[in-house]
């Protein structure tokens, strides 16, 4: 489980979280929704650890792999080829040169010695572990990742730093599939691909059993893959137990209970104000007004938000067949 407690995050003079406390259960599958500036990238980013909180406390499950795609272009520097840094990125290379250095080291030592049975063990531990995140069948897997992701055959020899920006955010996107993630956050991942290469990612995240959470203003992708749409607003969240359309039904009804709400909120702190400025200077009422004062002080606001705009409706774009990877 993923555990926020109490978390308050402020950026000069404006607050954006405020004793904000979410769990988040294994397998969970999140919507994270919000006006702009409410503070979703951020929360992101303070999950997988690049921003930390002015106070309260963040519990993330131990060796879990997070996998987080920006939102924003990610400059590639590798001068290598695709296949060889989705290795990298994935941690398959540094398992792959473990594995030939104990292989290597077997080989100097005496079958009979002590410290060829601890080598041993060393190398059968890296093994497992290379076969567990699919090392002996990643280029196989990382041919269909970017197969579906829309690149061809003749791309996985190209350079990273030779692709364009949308097509470098596929790059990202493949590292992370590949990476045999626990926890996957998902900054709009639909905006750069292409009606078939969402699909194929639809299907790879319905199959995927870890956690997912996903920002994204994609109505009809948030309802096919999201059992939960998480709302950022007034510093707090607010869940709802369903997909987008849900959540766009029901907060409508919540909104309309908080308007009854703040209207009779609303009714008695004005019967309440008159009560004062009515007594304010009358000795035998004193007790009274300055106890109906401090009432209103204490008084929480009822806060009521926009009602959600209606999701713009996405034309799809070109199929890859008619698009290629641009260079540059």
């Amino acid at each position: 489980m993923i555990s926020l407690e109490n978390i308050s995050i402020g950026f000069q003079e404006k607050v954006l979280f405020d004793n904000l406390t979410w769990r988040i259960p294994r397998g969970s599958r999140i919507g994270l929704v919000g006006n702009n500036g409410t503070g979703k990238t951020t929360l992101f980013r303070t999950i997988v650890g690049f921003v930390h909180p002015d106070k309260g406390n963040i519990t993330l499950p131990r060796n879990r792999r997070i996998g987080y795609l920006p939102q924003d272009l990610i400059e590639l520097k590798s001068n290598i080829d695709l296949i060889s840094y989705l290795k990298e990125k994935s941690g398959i290379a540094k398992l792959e040169h473990s594995l030939k250095a104990c292989e290597e080291h077997l080989t100097s030592l005496s079958a009979e010695s002590n410290k060829y049975q601890a080598a041993l063990k060393k190398y059968e531990k890296i093994s497992n572990l290379f076969e567990i995140r699919g090392g002996y069948t990643f280029s196989t897997q990382a041919h269909k990742v970017l197969k579906g992701l829309g690149f061809r055959e003749k791309d996985f020899t190209r350079q990273c730093t030779e692709f364009s920006g949308g097509w470098k955010m596929r790059i990202i996107l493949a590292s992370i599939l590949l990476s045999s993630p626990d926890i996957v956050l998902l900054d709009e991942p639909t905006n750069h691909l292409d009606t078939e290469s969402l699909e194929w990612l639809e299907g790879w995240l319905i199959n995927f059993s870890g956690t997912i959470i996903v920002i994204s203003h994609d109505r009809y992708f948030m309802d096919k893959l999201m059992t939960q749409i998480a709302e950022l607003a007034h510093q707090r969240l607010t869940i709802y137990q369903g997909n987008f359309s849900y959540y766009l039904k029901e907060k409508i009804k919540r909104q309309e209970l908080l308007q009854k709400e703040a209207k009779n909120q609303q009714e008695k702190i004005t019967k309440t104000q008159a009560f004062i400025e009515r007594f304010r200077y009358k000795n035998t009422k004193a007790a009274q007004v300055q106890s109906r004062i401090k009432m209103l002080e204490k008084i929480q606001i009822v806060k009521i938000d926009k009602a959600p705009k209606k999701a713009a409706i996405y034309f799809p774009k070109c199929p890859f067949s008619q698009m290629s990877p641009k260079r540059g």
